[in-house]
């Protein structure tokens, strides 16, 4: 059966570093192969397509022919030599790929966050169910700590995203907390 690569999609995720590195290599390989449509698809912002080619790694390149079905797959970093050798064999006929991937499970997992409760740490636990099979916990932490807004705790992340300068300075109940915030944030 003759396969030849009409479009190549990079599934992965939007604070990804390895993700922005693999959008690098793809435009290089758009660049040395005009034919070849290339595009970038967010795993959290799109989990229908995610879901629909069966995705479980970040970052995942997915080379796809003309019907869009899957011709072949690099999941993780791949420098920009060994997809173009990818490539080549692939449009040569030279390389015969049939791996069939399990359907995508909706997963969850439990993370800890930690609020201010009565000028206390508090240690909170959140169970966050992903939409896919691909995890990002470092992201996914952040995310939920800088969204956390449970009563009768206090998240200066959540304040000051939420807050205008004037509106923090006001709340002088919390003042010390987002001193605190400010200089956790700083010497990071």
């Amino acid at each position: 059966m003759s396969h030849k690569i009409h479009m190549i999609n990079l599934f992965t995720l939007t604070a990804c570093p390895m993700g922005r590195s693999m959008g690098d290599v793809l435009f290089e390989i758009s660049e040395h192969y005009e034919d070849i449509q290339t595009k970038i698809i967010y795993v959290e912002l799109n989990t229908e397509a995610t879901n629909f080619y069966r995705i479980k790694k970040n970052p995942t390149l997915l080379f796809l022919s003309n019907e869009r079905k899957e011709i072949a797959r690099l999941e993780g970093f791949h420098e920009t030599e060994e997809v173009k050798n990818l490539i080549d064999q692939i449009n040569q006929n030279n390389l015969n790929i049939s791996i069939v991937y399990d359907e995508n499970q909706v997963s969850s997992e439990t993370y800890t966050i930690y609020l201010y409760k009565d000028n206390n740490i508090a240690p909170i636990e959140i169970n966050y169910q992903y939409p896919t099979s691909v995890k990002a916990p470092r992201i996914t932490i952040i995310n939920l700590l800088l969204k956390a807004n449970i009563d009768g705790y206090y998240n200066t992340f959540f304040i000051m995203l939420h807050c205008n300068l004037f509106d923090l300075h006001a709340r002088k109940d919390i003042y010390p907390l987002i001193w605190i915030a400010n200089l956790i944030i700083s010497s990071v």
